[in-house]
Parts: C-alpha cells; sequence; structure tokens
C-alpha cells in the first residue's frame, strides 16, 4: 500500500475525549430449535468487549473472518441490540435508550458498508439515496435546497454533481463506494463505522478511498471505527488498534507500538502473514496452525490457547483479563506474555 496511498496518518488526535467508550460488550445470538423454538445455545460472537474511540481518531479493528468485527461495529451503532454491555457515546449510555430516545444520535453516528453494489438500491437515483437521510431527520431544507447539499456532498467525496440524476448501477465499484460516503456524511455524523469499506475494491481504488476518508477527517474532525482484514491499510489509516480473536479483544495499542512490538502470539502472527519484502523476512513467517474454534463451544479459557505456541496448562482455567504491558495505553489478554516481561523488567 506504501506506493499508492499518499498521505501520512497524523500521530496524534485533535483531542483526547473519548466520543465513544464501549465497556464489557457482549452480544450473543441464541439457537433455537424445535417446534417451541426453544433456545438450545449461543452463538458468542462478542464477549465483554472494551474500546474507546477519541474525537478525531480512527481506531483499527483487526482479525480473521468470523471473529466478530462487524457484529461489534452494527452493535455499537445499535443496528444490531446488545446482549449486555454500554455503549456510551458523548457520555450517554445508547444501550439503555429506546428507539425513540436514540433517533437523535441515528444522525451522529452512521455507517459505511463493505458491499458498494448491494448496499445501494438499484431503483434510487444517486440524489434519491443520498437526500434519504436528509429527509428521515428532516435536515436540507426543501427539494431544491436539498438538492444542492447532495451535489456539494457529491463535490467532496469526488463525484460530478451530474450525477445526482444517475443510478448506482451506472458507477464502478469504487464510484459506488463514494456514493456511500456521501451518504453517510449527509447527516454530518461524528462518527462513522467503516465496515470493511475498502475490501471489494482494488488496490489503487482503496487508495483513492483510504485518501478520501483522510482528508475528511481532516476537514470534519469525524471519527472512525475501521473495520478491516488488511493490516497494510489498517496500519496507514489508524491511530490505535484492537486486535480481536473469537470475540475477544487480545491486544489493543498505539499503531506504531503495535505494529514494532506486537506481543499477544495471535497479532505476531497476524503481523507474520503480511507479505514480506525480503527472503530474510518470510524465514520468520508464523503460520498458526489448525482452525478458529466455533463461537458456539469456544474454548474454556483463554480463547486462543488451542492453537497458541505459549499455551500452558492454566491457560484452560479461565479467562484471562486485559493487562497493560510495555507502552502507555498498550494491553494485551495473554498472562503469560505479561509475567515474561515483568521477569525481563525485574532482571
Amino acid at each position: 500500500m506504501e506506493s499508492v496511498l499518499d498521505k501520512k496518518v497524523p500521530s496524534s488526535t485533535g483531542s483526547s475525549t473519548p466520543i465513544l467508550e464501549v465497556n464489557n460488550l457482549t452480544k450473543h445470538f441464541p439457537i433455537k430449535r424445535g417446534l417451541l423454538a426453544n433456545t438450545v445455545g449461543h452463538v458468542k460472537a462478542v464477549t465483554n468487549v472494551s474500546i474507546s474511540v477519541k474525537a478525531g481518531e480512527t481506531v483499527g479493528l483487526v482479525g480473521e473472518s468470523g471473529c466478530g468485527k462487524t457484529t461489534l461495529g452494527r452493535t455499537v451503532l445499535r443496528l444490531i441490540e446488545p446482549t449486555s454491555g454500554e455503549i456510551k457515546f458523548e457520555g450517554v449510555d445508547l444501550a439503555k435508550l429506546s428507539q425513540e430516545q436514540l433517533r437523535p444520535y441515528r444522525k451522529k453516528m452512521q455507517i459505511i458498508f463493505q458491499d458498494p453494489y448491494s448496499s445501494l438500491n438499484p431503483r434510487m437515483t444517486v440524489e434519491q439515496i443520498i437526500a434519504e437521510g436528509l429527509i428521515v431527520h428532516g435536515l436540507g431544507g426543501n427539494l431544491r435546497e436539498r438538492r444542492l447539499v447532495v451535489q456539494d456532498l457529491l463535490r467532496r467525496v469526488g463525484l460530478p454533481p451530474q450525477a445526482i440524476e444517475r443510478y448506482p448501477h451506472e458507477f464502478s465499484g469504487g464510484q459506488r463506494q463514494r456514493i456511500g460516503i456521501a451518504r453517510a456524511l449527509a447527516v454530518n455524523p461524528k462518527f462513522i463505522v467503516c465496515d470493511e469499506a475498502v475490501s471489494a475494491l482494488d488496490v489503487s481504488v482503496q487508495a483513492q478511498i483510504i485518501n478520501l476518508l483522510m482528508d475528511l477527517q481532516q476537514e470534519s474532525g469525524i471519527s472512525y471505527l475501521f473495520i478491516a482484514h488488511d493490516l497494510s491499510v489498517v496500519e496507514h489509516i489508524s491511530q490505535r488498534v484492537a486486535v480481536m480473536y473469537l470475540g475477544h479483544i487480545v491486544e489493543y495499542a498505539d499503531t506504531k507500538d503495535l505494529y514494532s512490538d506486537p506481543r499477544h502470539p495471535y497479532t505476531r502472527a497476524l503481523l507474520s502473514a503480511v507479505p514480506k519484502r525480503t527472503p530474510e523476512d518470510a524465514k520468520h513467517r508464523k503460520i498458526l496452525s489448525g482452525e478458529p474454534p466455533s463461537p458456539i463451544n469456544p474454548p474454556p479459557g483463554c480463547p486462543f490457547e488451542p492453537r497458541c505456541p505459549l499455551a500452558k496448562p492454566s491457560c484452560k482455567e479461565g479467562l484471562p483479563p486485559q493487562e497493560p504491558i510495555g507502552a502507555p495505553a498498550h494491553v494485551v489478554r495473554c498472562p503469560i506474555v505479561v509475567h515474561e516481561e515483568a521477569a525481563v523488567a525485574a532482571k
């Protein structure tokens, strides 16, 4: 990505105040069977996750497919109802609000979907798609005023104002994603979940969209939760990164610290799987054995224990807590790594 991404992620954000604080958020989907639809188990998609996003900051969320990233992003927005936990946005716990009470916050929190083809209604014009949020929230004035707003949004995302009369099928994938971004921006949000927003695009188009998101953040101070599996993209756009495995955050740190000094065995394996530039780098690649356990029947104790090269019998005895390690604000869910670090520091 270095050859096509020409912008540098800011090393610090404009504010130290969290706009979003997620505390012990859990989302378990019930499995129902039989004529009476009895609950026979749960898909444990997200379990006791705690993260925060500062005003004007991008937090990256990475992990294997099926680890719960998308569920977390949509639960934060209350598109999926949480099982338990807190979702504090600007100090208000959204998890406790009714749908009516939640309505004013909808325009402050938006989402950019992964698939630019299926996320846009093919029967609606670009103007109708982008103006929909304005109409729902009573913004933008009359039809003529809304049209001017839509045209201005198209300019901001790099599309011609004349595109308002066209339909989604007339655009390329990258252009459709720009329309999706304009739709999210229409209600002037403060926080956007980018749910694999560039994964369906070509590499050169990915770079254009990433640079666009960064420009918009610098202009408006928007905060992003950037969900992705491409570690190079996440490194470029994020100030902090959370690594997710089987519904749990296993490591959380400033981007520079996490990429230069990963501590959790899973994070190390993820980073070692990134394509290497030299044969010497390739020698240090760590390949995980086995497949991720099922979220229906996760292992006791540490969720990574069955695949962990450092695992000990004690790892099966209970879910390890997140503990600080190394640099400030660097936390890891692995007592073995924490104890090793403490032992080295004591010498």
